[in-house]
């Protein structure tokens, strides 16, 4: 399931968090997160009525990393959809995003419900840039982080 993580989502850098991309409607639902109401309902909707073994839900932004660009700016809304996930016990979710400048897998854990993983994809063409002149990138402490590529993937 993709999620259209874009047209709804509401400016990082505007305080009342209203949405003003090309012609997008505004939007000051932060209880959405990334997704406006109807996405929201249809991607919970979708995730439990599915019969499939696993469901990945694909968004061009990070779930659970601490990019202002992601989830993590609405963690209610995250919360929220993870929460909704383990009231409706929707078995087999995995994460898919992006957005950011190297390959990752992430595991979250969560007090209700099975550990969710996240596999994050670099863009397809990834080059080393002056401020990463040795690919640092993947360098540090960070408890969510399973494995890390910083190239091409």
């Amino acid at each position: 399931m993709l999620a259209d993580c874009r047209y709804y989502r509401p400016r990082i850098d505007d305080p009342e968090r209203r949405c003003t991309l090309d012609g997008a409607p505004a939007s000051v639902d932060t209880a959405s997160g990334l997704l406006g109401a109807p996405q929201w309902s249809w991607l919970v909707d979708a995730l439990a009525t599915s019969t499939a073994p696993f469901k990945i839900v694909g968004c061009g932004s990070l779930f659970t990393g601490s990019s202002l660009d992601s989830w993590q700016s609405f963690p209610a809304a995250r919360d929220r959809l993870f929460a909704e996930l383990a009231a409706k016990k929707v078995p087999g979710v995995v994460l898919a995003s992006g957005d950011i400048h190297r390959s990752e897998i992430r595991v979250t854990p969560r007090a209700n419900g099975y550990p969710l993983t996240e596999l994050v994809s670099s863009p397809m063409a990834q080059y080393p840039v002056a401020s990463e002149p040795g690919r640092t990138v993947c360098n540090g402490a960070d408890p969510l982080r399973r494995f890390c590529y910083p190239w091409d993937s």
